[in-house]
């Protein structure tokens, strides 16, 4: 790893506390050959281009003191002209040697950092490395023999700081703890300084959003509770409705979750950790998955107290629910099926509030840890998310000068969607300080995470920018520490902690940023083949209850055993996901059975029409209403169509269908129970009819259908004739002499109405 220059040890000592004064022409030639380069170095940023990326360590074993020093304590933690500050720290020899004249002293490096780039610089300098300008020095009480341990407690006085007081002077300075032998050095750490000379800096926003997911699950909706006894009590909702009820396999697998859940719930739990950092941060928002919520609730007496107390903790926060045990986008995305994620989304909206305490948003999707790329954004834009948080080495700025924001568009084939990037640096020193700088302590990672802002609210931009602290999924939180650092950023003047809320209705700042990778599928994501039969038994299902008057209570639970496979959990174990996913396909295929028809004999049809009795057995929970229907192989037999039928739950009916004979012949003929969309939903019966129609029936229905074309025929024939028009003229002659009416006119003319009086012929010489 590149690590920056060495620098000779010993450099800029200056006035040390109730120490003698250099003489002055010494302290002037050293300062040009050495000390005024290292100045220029630091303050330009020198040291910066060879410093590793954030979240890296330099690691220096050539360079390794004897002496190590734990910083523990940086008082105030922002420092105002006036007053004095106090540096406590532990110093630990892992020596082999006694430090006979063991002394400590606190060294500033008086030139402000300007850039995030110049604070790693600082802290992956060598131990041995140049480290400021010593501004007080104290001997401990005796020599540190190897093994021993002292605390230290250094004050430096106001006056001795030497720092400028204008307004602009405000930000970080390099601070460090050095242990000495006499005139060498055995010891350092390196932290920061916050200097504040104003009332008015410019404000970063922050906001911090909590990832709360459980472990994988099951998805049976399945816990036990242990009794004083010692006997388990199943609390799975679903089990009466799954035929033969639970397996071992899954009783097993219940009481496994149910374990994991107890401990996440203890005192050192996880999940415990997150509830007590929340309780204490009322900026802080969860993205919780609500079946977690749903298993800590049915699960043992830990997981059901942290529930309670989350209920009553998320009020007036920013509350987001993921989608239903927290599934794989990656995973659907790659294999193009992202209804389940929808599926899963739709069962988030359905839980109740009770569990939450809130009504929780569900417009925010988080991406797994790895794999994310352009199609997984175009499939949360075409859930319609809104928001997707994805991870910090996603969407990095391209100009590393400027911090960029947590906001950025993103555009995909299924539109823009906004993606939320948490800041790399303050997440991992929130997460794994130590990732940043080797020995880090809770001192020093908070100094460190207010240099970092300092330095984002003192660039030089007109867009005010907005931070992002959203940890892993799986992180272990260390309380005290992230407590230290939440307090010390809330009580930061140029941090303003904002909800989650707020980042998302912002507006992007518009830097550029590298694109998201055009395609990345992690390894342990789930194969396509699995969340496509995933996809289709689910597809199958719904179609299947279709015949039920209540599909919900026909189908409780499979929507949930089919996404639970697809967590993001489950890549910790592919092998275990493979299995659940049988089992839950399985588990869907068991589900739609139950509806049946009754093996049928051959039959000998002997009329033209003769019915079949098909008996439809229903052993489903809930009534249904399907259709009935005859196919016959050949021509020579058809039916009058599909039956439909009601069967109520746990009973069978019997539905005559009618089979029509033509003519003589053997026809294989398939009974189809079918919804009343045509979806098959149950094992089709086959057999044979033998059509032997007699000569009467036969002649019957040929005499008819002659019949019915001749008396067709003699009607067209005479409407195409028509009437004569001397027969019609004659006929209404008649009628006028004898003083009737005439009732057939000629053809196209028509006579007076029915019943209409008879009209008095004109008189010869009216003729005229």
């Amino acid at each position: 790893m590149t690590r920056s220059p060495r620098t000779p040890a010993g450099l800029l000592h200056g006035r040390t506390h109730g120490g003698a004064r250099r003489p002055a022409t010494f302290r002037a030639l050293l300062a040009a050959v050495v000390g005024l380069p290292l100045l220029v170095g630091l303050a330009t940023g020198s040291t910066a281009a060879a410093a590793p990326a954030p979240g890296t360590v330099a690691t220096a074993e050539d360079d390794a003191l004897a002496v190590t020093v734990q910083i523990t304590a940086v008082t105030p933690a922002v420092l105002r002209p006036g007053e004095d500050l106090v540096v406590r720290a532990t110093v630990r020899n892992d020596g082999e040697t006694t430090i006979e004249r063991p002394q400590a002293s606190v060294l500033i490096n008086r030139v402000r950092s300007t850039t995030r780039a110049d604070l790693q610089a600082w802290t992956d300098l060598a131990p041995t490395a140049a480290a400021g300008r010593r501004v007080v020095q104290d001997a401990l009480t005796g020599p540190l023999a190897p093994g021993s341990s002292a605390v230290v407690e250094l004050t430096v006085p106001a006056d001795a700081m030497g720092l400028l007081e204008y307004a602009d002077a405000w930000g970080p300075r390099g601070l460090a703890v050095e242990v000495s032998d006499g005139s060498r050095r055995v010891g350092l750490q390196r932290t920061f300084l916050l200097w504040m000379t104003t009332d008015e800096p410019e404000p970063t926003r922050l906001s911090v959003l909590l990832p709360v997911v459980g472990p994988a699950t099951t998805g049976a909706g399945e816990a036990t509770t242990t009794t004083d006894d010692g006997t388990d009590q199943g609390t799975d909702a679903t089990a009466d409705a799954t035929p033969g009820g639970t397996t071992p396999e899954e009783s097993a697998a219940a009481q496994q979750l149910t374990a994991e859940l107890e401990d996440l719930t203890g005192p050192q739990g996880r999940l415990t950790a997150l509830l007590t950092i929340t309780r204490t941060h009322p900026g802080v928002g969860w993205a919780v998955d609500p079946a977690l919520l749903q298993q800590a609730a049915a699960g043992g007496t830990r997981a059901q107290d942290w529930v309670e107390q989350v209920t009553g903790t998320l009020t007036g926060r920013d509350v987001f629910a993921l989608p239903w045990s927290d599934p794989d986008l990656s995973a659907a995305a790659h294999a193009g099926q992202g209804d389940l994620v929808g599926v899963a989304r739709d069962l988030s909206a359905a839980t109740s509030t009770d569990l939450v305490g809130v009504t929780p948003r569900t417009d925010l999707l988080w991406a797994p840890p790895t794999g994310t790329d352009k199609t997984t954004a175009a499939l949360a834009a075409e859930l319609g998310a809104g928001t997707l948080v994805v991870g910090p080495d996603l969407l990095a700025p391209t100009d590393e000068k400027v911090t960029a924001g947590a906001r950025a568009a993103v555009d995909t084939d299924s539109g823009s969607i906004a993606a939320l990037v948490p800041d790399a640096t303050l997440d991992a020193l929130l997460t794994d300080p130590t990732s940043v700088q080797a020995g880090a302590t809770s001192a020093t990672t908070v100094q460190r995470v207010l240099a970092e802002t300092a330095i984002v609210s003192r660039e030089d931009t007109t867009a005010v920018r907005h931070l992002l602290i959203a940890p892993g999924r799986a992180w272990q939180p260390d309380v005290p520490a992230v407590t230290a650092v939440l307090d010390a950023l809330e009580r930061a003047s140029w941090v303003q902690v904002t909800p989650v809320s707020t980042l998302i209705g912002s507006s992007d700042t518009g830097a550029a940023r590298t694109d998201l990778p055009a395609s990345d599928r992690a390894e342990t994501v789930m194969p396509v083949a699995e969340v496509q039969a995933l996809t289709a038994a689910h597809d199958a299902a719904q179609a299947f209850a279709t015949v039920s008057a209540d599909p919900v209570t026909l189908l409780a639970g499979v929507d949930q055993s089919l996404v639970a496979p697809l967590a993001v959990a489950w890549r910790e174990d592919p092998a275990g996901r493979a299995l659940l996913v049988q089992q839950a396909l399985a588990d869907t295929r068991t589900r739609l059975t139950g509806l049946t028809i009754a093996p049928l004999s051959n039959a000998k049809i002997i009329s033209a029409r003769s019915p079949v009795r098909v008996v439809v057995r229903n052993d489903l929970p809930t009534d249904v209403t399907v259709q009935v229907e005859l196919r016959p192989a050949k021509a020579c037999l058809s039916t009058d169509g599909p039956v439909t039928a009601t069967v109520a739950a746990g009973t069978e009916e019997t539905v005559p269908v009618t089979l029509i004979a033509a003519a003589n012949c053997d026809v294989r003929v398939d009974a189809v129970l079918t919804t009343t969309t045509g979806q098959v939903v149950a094992p089709v019966v086959t057999f044979v009819a033998w059509a032997s129609p007699t000569i009467e029936d036969v002649g019957t229905i040929v005499v008819g259908v002659l019949l019915a074309v001749g008396l067709i025929l003699g009607v067209v024939r005479t409407v195409r004739r028509g009437q004569s028009a001397r027969r019609g003229a004659r006929t209404e002659a008649e009628a006028i002499a004898t003083g009737g009416v005439a009732t057939v006119g000629v053809l196209g003319k028509s006579g007076p109405p029915t019943g209409a009086t008879a009209t008095t012929p004109p008189h010869p010489e009216e003729q005229r």
